[in-house]
């Protein structure tokens, strides 16, 4: 990174380190317990721990949800300028992409061409969103009207919704919205833990997917 880490992550590191075991490492069992208390305390919401799924890492997680909702040949719909990933493992695994190119303002501030989200997601191969939110690289925190839009327009069209929120948990003078809680509809939610001191930064990377037939709004 661009930027010395704390030293409360090095030191944990070095701690880690002189354990001297490096084997596969086991979940406490109040984990999910932990971060559906998180979820309460800091978005007011209902999040069940059995709705709870780990996974290594988002592009783990990403690639897993292309291969297991789509098939090959189908389309994948993103936002670029994005992580380069997206588009990456979309190629890999066979299916083409989609493109809904940002706008970008004068002013540098991004904004979605919903004629052209729109026409993307009505495409007779379309069966799956890769959402950045926030988004990366631009730093657009999408409002909650972007948001339902884009819900509604993927529910109209029968596109699942894989939503990258890792960045979510950021603290700032924006508040970040889970597009899970826009709209009952299709969804996948990808978020960093919690503690990610503990778990994301030190150990394995942790993150959860929660499907939304089963998300209270």
């Amino acid at each position: 990174m661009d930027f010395q880490s704390p030293p409360a992550i090095i030191d944990a590191l070095v701690k880690r380190a002189q354990h001297g075991f490096f084997g596969y490492s086991v979940i406490d069992p109040d984990y999910k317990e932990v971060v559906s208390s998180w979820f309460m305390r800091r978005h007011n919401w209902d999040v069940q721990p059995e709705w709870l799924t780990n996974v290594p890492q988002v592009i783990n997680a990403l690639s897993m949800s292309i291969l297991m909702f789509t098939q090959p040949g189908d389309g994948v719909l993103i936002q670029t300028p994005c992580y380069d990933e997206f588009a990456k493992k979309t190629k890999e695994t066979g299916r083409q992409v989609l493109d809904n190119r940002l706008i970008c303002r004068p002013d540098g501030r991004y904004t979605i061409d919903f004629d052209d989200f729109e026409k993307k997601a009505s495409d007779p191969s379309a069966r799956l969103f890769l959402l950045c939110s926030p988004h990366n690289p631009t730093g657009r925190v999408w409002t909650r009207e972007e948001l339902e839009r884009m819900s509604e327009i993927c529910l109209r069209h029968n596109v699942l919704i894989f939503s990258d929120e890792i960045h979510g948990t950021w603290r700032s003078k924006v508040t970040s919205t889970s597009i899970c809680r826009t709209s009952m509809m299709r969804s996948l939610r990808i978020a960093s833990s919690p503690r990610r001191s503990a778990r994301r930064s030190i150990v394995h990377p942790c993150t959860w997917r929660i499907s939304s037939s089963q998300i209270q709004t």
